[in-house]
């Protein structure tokens, strides 16, 4: 077995590696690392994974806050300049200053505060379950109860009564619009706290909100997976019914296109949005042999402590999520798609690419077309839960186990690493040479270290990194048999 680790600095481009082997006593294996999905059963650190097939470095992350909780659900930010993290499961509301200094800020009664949203006085409003309510907490920290539920059901039954508070959105007029839970309900709350049911839908859950250039809201909706258009009026039509269970983020740009991420495949699953469940290792397959020729062994490196091995529900093992695209005229393309990671949060770049935040490996994605995407970096942390924009215009990003604020930077690391997989034989081999296309302009470098061993995950049996090389053209492996 053996393993190669890339250490750079400064380096643009890494489109290709090839390394060149001897498998028993005469047969040459040829292990070539060269798409997306080659890379990314590696470990990057500060390094970002590009569709086309090659490696580069990775856009400063900047930790803001760190905070004792788990879960981070949602951010706003106010027109200082000031960041707010809502968090779970103990519902607290965080402050971060353009300083950096984090406090706590309100404490809810409920567990968590999964949605906030804020108005042109810096009023906050944070939305709460379970037996929800939303409060409007002042930019002085003065907190009361803007709008409860339980008030507008007329029946006073418990059966009808809207136990979460999914999502929030302000208009431009101030009004404050609440997408609910049991009852898949919309509500319109004016400045003054006054309340109106605008629509409601046959599902359970409206997950995500959003308001469109014409004043439309556009909403994600739990257990069916539908996109919504609700006009000011409260007239429901459906844009979209998506073949996933969950809408979990939407995001209406001021072109009119909207882009919506679908989570949870309905195949069987039940139950409503959940917390993302305590961290848990990911588990990897082991090798196999076909026809006497060895075949790939993956055992992709944990970062970190730990990463999930599941998604926001129920502990089960990610099945993956999908971006939609609707333009304007109502065409429906599917923009971005994973196997393995579910996405959860939604952004623009000042350039008009879309980030997508992801779980369970924490990572955030760039997309510059239809399926053309980017691992821009992959955070220790194991779901990025929600995005936001400082008054300067930078993304800050909240994380989930743990809850952690992070800043992106428009510039690059100055150094990154790259370490591959574990290359499996399937028995031993001696090794032949190492070479790889790469474009290093002045003041960058590249240098390959590569080590072996006889286990499949790299212990103190293995090798020490030989190395570093340095021909692209092709150089000798220093590593022992193994």
């Amino acid at each position: 077995m053996i393993q190669i680790v890339r250490r750079r600095s400064l380096v643009l481009l890494l489109p290709l590696l090839t390394v060149i082997g001897v498998a028993g006593a005469s047969t040459p294996i040829i292990w070539e690392q060269a798409t997306q999905g080659e890379f990314q059963n590696g470990d990057p650190t500060n390094i970002s994974i590009a569709s086309q097939g090659y490696l580069h470095l990775a856009p400063a992350v900047e930790s803001l806050f760190e905070t004792s909780e788990p879960l981070l659900w949602c951010l706003a930010m106010d027109s200082r300049g000031n960041i707010f993290a809502g968090s779970g499961n103990d519902g607290k509301l965080f402050k971060i200053d353009t300083a950096g200094q984090g406090t706590l800020f309100f404490d809810a009664e409920e567990l968590e505060i999964h949605s906030l949203a804020m108005d042109t006085s810096d009023n906050v409003y944070a939305a709460t379950f379970p037996n929800g309510k939303i409060y409007r907490i002042t930019s002085a920290g003065q907190s009361s109860v803007f709008f409860d539920p339980e008030t507008m059901t007329a029946t006073g039954d418990d059966s009808d009564s809207d136990l979460y508070i999914w999502s929030l959105v302000i208009d431009s007029a101030g009004n404050l619009y609440a997408g609910t839970g049991e009852h898949g309900r919309v509500y319109k709350i004016d400045s003054n706290g006054q309340a109106a049911l605008l629509a409601q839908t046959e599902e359970a859950h409206i997950v995500s909100l959003a308001i469109d250039p014409a004043g439309n809201l556009i909403a994600g909706t739990d257990p069916n997976g539908r996109i919504y258009r609700i006009s000011p009026s409260g007239e429901l039509s459906v844009l979209y019914d998506s073949s996933y269970r969950e809408i979990r983020a939407i995001l209406a740009t001021p072109s009119g296109i909207i882009y919506a991420g679908a989570v949870n495949e309905p195949r069987g699953r039940s139950g409503r949005p959940a917390s993302p469940p305590p961290t848990a290792q990911a588990n990897r397959g082991g090798g196999t042999q076909q026809g006497g020729v060895a075949v790939l062994e993956v055992t992709a490196p944990v970062t970190g402590a730990g990463q999930a091995a599941s998604s926001f529900r129920g502990g089960a093992r990610s099945s993956g999520g999908m971006v939609y695209q609707i333009r304007p005229d109502g065409v429906v393309q599917e923009w971005w798609s994973s196997r393995e990671d579910e996405n959860f949060a939604l952004a623009l770049q000042d350039d008009g690419t879309l980030l997508i935040g992801t779980g369970p490996r924490g990572i955030v994605y760039e997309v510059n077309g239809r399926r053309k995407s980017t691992t821009l970096v992959r955070l220790q942390e194991s779901q990025i839960t929600a995005f936001g924009r400082t008054a300067d215009n930078r993304i800050t990003i909240a994380s989930s186990n743990l809850g952690n604020v992070f800043q992106l930077s428009r510039n690059p690391v100055k150094e990154g690493t790259f370490e591959s997989e574990v290359k499996d034989t399937g028995g031993a081999s001696s090794w032949g040479q190492i070479r790889w296309d790469a474009q290093t302009p002045r003041g960058t470098g590249i240098r390959f270290y590569t080590r072996s061993g006889n286990t499949d995950t790299p212990d103190k049996t293995w090798s020490a990194w030989g190395g570093p090389y340095s021909r692209m053209t092709g150089e000798a492996i220093k590593s022992p048999t193994g």
